[in-house]
């Protein structure tokens, strides 16, 4: 092809004058961008001194080589100039072209067909751009948003942008935190998901930072997922500009395990708290035990004497049956108390609950009221246990009341037992539960229920919702004691208007079922007998009232107020001693050590254990050894004589 453009260092199309040819050279040495002109033999004619700072070429150094020459790979220009004449001009085409030590240099062309005046191309002009910092400027910015975003998509935290109280932003941990996914964050308001009783706090705050005002950046908050399920969370603030408007950058995390927990540690501190209060309690009860029903004892039994005896007259025995019901109330108060302490004895045999619930539901009937419906549940095969009988009616008994006087209109008492295993889960949260099977015990109400505080309180001693006078406040303290001294656990659920469920768990027993007694009916006093009985007793009062009972029932008695005294006694009569009736508690040697000496003496020998206060001298955690036989203080003349009756026929 024809070479018709001039080599020169700037361009000329027509003559200029002085004033043109030196403005127009200012103008083009000022160049920045590179400016050059080939022909179309691609050999370079013109070139702006700018090619220096671009290639470190001077411009003679490369006017009339071919312009292959600063290409770093020269077969760049076959593209390029194959858009170049099919459009006559291309604008920022980036290639790379090379400096004079032959280092790339990322370059963006622009470039136009130049033609003479006949429309035919003579050559190529154009500008060439330095693009190696932007270049450089625009990869590190692209790696920096690629290490957010995998930061970002990767975190633990949910990582939130919000703009205009919508959300532009959210990574993979806010999807599944939410429940949404980015689509439907983005098209949500901030406060769609936040507990509404936590809604002011979190507006507040998000105002507070938009604003410009000093807000605390951390603080924790609830929301609400897609599922309804109410999540804790943490979240870290702050103000930020995106896109040349202010925005709000959060990151969030998912605290909900960490709130549980804490509940949980609450919670069992207040159980130990709870159970710290009522062991002090007990100590309390089982300390005064001893004391009063050695008190009781002399009373009940000398006003049971009077009671027999000829001369007392009608007045008389009707105010002696006023002291003995009253004497009967207060052993019955303390025996609730030593119930609640877990120190009375426990007669442990192994029990069918189904079995003992439904020969017991006969006297539930007769004592509740016509109103209250009782329907019975039991499970689909024998609830065995390991129990005491009498103690398991105490229990059922008291919370049969309990539902009773929360039915003042009548309504259904529901009693249902039921096989349950307890894991390690549900002991983790429960301190006296120990993985494992159980029988539960449900006895559930339709009275008025209660709220979540008298809830919290129903099984401390004293603690009653009933009117002066009305009751002792200790029911339902009592068959807490009793079920803890059992190795089981109670827990109650109730609601206002809405009813109560006791749930009461007793320990499986593998043992074989002890059939059910038969009932006892209405009989007239035991008689005595004529066996000599030796009394040990330190308490100068009960040691007498016991004295004149046993003569009362025909026996022989020999008392003794010390353990050496019983001692010498034993020597002394020998054979002819038929049962020891001795207290627990005694000077010198307990009443368990005594029986051991004097049965050296007399293998034969019988004993009947008393006592106000075990003190498990007789029994291990409160559960009588087998085969002792005990009396608990204090105790009538008819229970004394039917129980020595029994222990001399053994």
């Amino acid at each position: 092809m024809t070479n018709n453009i001039q080599e020169t260092a700037f361009p000329s199309t027509r003559t200029p004058s002085l004033l043109d040819e030196t403005r127009y050279r200012q103008i083009f040495e000022a160049f920045v961008d590179l400016y050059y002109e080939i022909d179309m033999t691609e050999t370079i004619r013109v070139l702006s001194p700018s090619v220096f700072s671009l290639t470190g070429w001077r411009p003679e150094e490369l006017i009339g080589r071919p312009v292959r020459d600063i290409y770093f790979n020269p077969d760049d220009r076959a593209p390029l100039l194959h858009v170049l004449f099919a459009t006559g001009s291309v604008q920022n085409y980036v290639v790379l072209l090379k400096n004079k030590e032959g280092t790339p240099i990322s370059a963006s062309i622009s470039a136009r067909v130049i033609q003479d005046q006949n429309g035919h191309p003579t050559g190529v002009s154009g500008t060439i751009r330095d693009m190696t910092e932007s270049i450089r400027t625009q990869k590190a910015l692209q790696e920096s948003e690629e290490k957010f975003r995998t930061l970002a998509e990767s975190s633990p935290f949910a990582i939130m942008i919000y703009q205009d109280n919508r959300w532009i932003y959210a990574n993979p941990t806010a999807e599944n935190m939410c429940g949404y996914t980015a689509d439907e964050l983005c098209r949500m308001n901030f406060w769609d998901f936040v507990h509404p009783d936590d809604l002011s706090l979190v507006q507040e705050r998000g105002k507070a930072r938009q604003s410009g005002q000093q807000a605390q950046q951390t603080y924790e908050f609830r929301i609400i997922a897609r599922d309804g399920i109410v999540k804790w969370v943490i979240l870290n603030g702050a103000s930020i500009v995106f896109q040349g408007k202010p925005a709000g950058l959060i990151s969030v995390f998912d605290i909900t395990d960490r709130k549980q927990a804490e509940q949980d540690r609450e919670k069992l501190q207040n159980q130990l708290r709870q159970s710290q209060k009522l062991e002090s309690v007990g100590l309390l009860a089982g300390g005064v035990a001893h004391d009063l029903n050695n008190l009781l004892q002399p009373i009940l039994g000398y006003a049971e004497l009077l009671l027999m005896a000829e001369t007392s007259g009608e007045t008389g025995k009707r105010y002696i049956q006023q002291i003995i019901g009253t004497v009967e109330r207060a052993r019955d108060l303390v025996r609730q108390l030593m119930a609640f302490g877990r120190k009375q004895i426990l007669e442990i045999q192994s029990l069918d609950i189904n079995q003992v619930i439904a020969n017991f539901s006969r006297l539930l009937r007769r004592t509740l009221r016509e109103d209250i419906q009782i329907t019975l549940i039991p499970g689909p095969q024998p609830g065995m246990i390991r129990a005491d009988k009498s103690q398991i009616e105490q229990i059922l008994m008291n919370l049969a009341v309990n539902a009773q006087d929360a039915m003042p209109d009548g309504g259904s008492l529901t009693i249902e037992t039921k096989p349950v295993t307890l894991d390690a889960h549900v002991a983790a949260r429960f301190p006296d539960i120990v993985p494992g099977d159980y029988v539960c015990l449900l006895i559930s109400d339709t009275g008025t229920g209660m709220d979540p505080k008298t809830a919290q309180q129903i099984f401390d001693p004293f603690f009653t919702t009933k009117e002066m006078g009305k009751g002792t406040g200790l029911g339902l303290s009592t068959v807490y004691g009793i079920v803890r001294q059992h190795g089981g656990h109670i827990q109650v659920y109730s609601e206002p208007n809405q009813g109560t469920v006791f749930q009461v768990y007793f320990p499986v027993s593998s043992e074989d079922v002890a059939a059910e007694p038969p009932a006892k009916t209405d009989r007239k006093p035991v008689m005595g007998g004529h066996e000599t009985i030796l009394v040990a007793e330190d308490e100068a009062i009960v040691r007498d009232l016991t004295h004149a009972m046993l003569s009362q029932l025909g026996y022989r008695v020999l008392v003794a107020e010390t353990a050496k005294k019983c001692l010498d006694l034993a020597k002394a009569h020998g054979d002819s001693i038929d049962l020891l009736l001795t207290d627990v508690v005694m000077p010198e040697m307990s009443g368990k050590e005594l029986h051991a000496q004097i049965a050296k003496l007399n293998p034969d020998i019988r004993v009947l254990f008393m006592s106000g206060y075990t003190a498990n001298i007789i029994a291990h955690r409160g559960i009588l050894d087998e085969g002792v036989q005990f009396i608990q203080k204090p105790f009538s003349l008819q229970a004394l004589a039917e129980k020595i009756r029994h222990v001399l026929a053994t």
